[in-house]
């Protein structure tokens, strides 16, 4: 696996704009949006190498404006997130004759405090790390 910068963009912002000059400024994007604009540019470069694509984004990035968009291009997004993240578990089938769509969310709340404390919830292997195996 090979991680590889392939392009950027500058981002800038919204009350910064009106100091550049008409001609020169560019309508205003938020860090979110050019993300996702640099995804929709390397979908056709990364997939003639046919491999899964694979993209490692800082937790600013864990929102539905990057992610949905990520999902549907076919691209498997790795980021941190933080020990109170609001995650739940995914809900069953939705009950017969029931009224109203079916729900989002789940009531079962996952606590990633306790869940990365727990020694059953996790798996040991070998790595090589700068040159040696170690066990992580």
């Amino acid at each position: 696996m090979a991680a590889l910068p392939l392009l950027s963009r500058l981002y800038l912002r919204k009350k910064d704009l009106p100091g550049i000059g008409a001609k020169h400024r560019p309508e205003f994007r938020t860090k979110l949006e050019l993300a996702v604009e640099l995804l929709r540019w390397a979908k056709p470069w990364l997939s003639l190498l046919k491999l899964p694509i694979w993209v490692a984004a800082g937790d600013a990035y864990t929102k539905k404006e990057f992610l949905k968009p990520a999902k549907a291009l076919g691209m498997t997004v790795v980021s941190r997130l933080r020990k109170d993240a609001a995650l739940r578990t995914r809900p069953g089938p939705k009950p017969p004759r029931r009224r109203g769509p079916a729900p989002t969310y789940c009531a079962g709340v996952i606590d990633l405090a306790k869940r990365a404390g727990q020694r059953r919830g996790w798996s040991s292997d070998t790595f090589e790390l700068y040159g040696e195996k170690v066990v992580k």
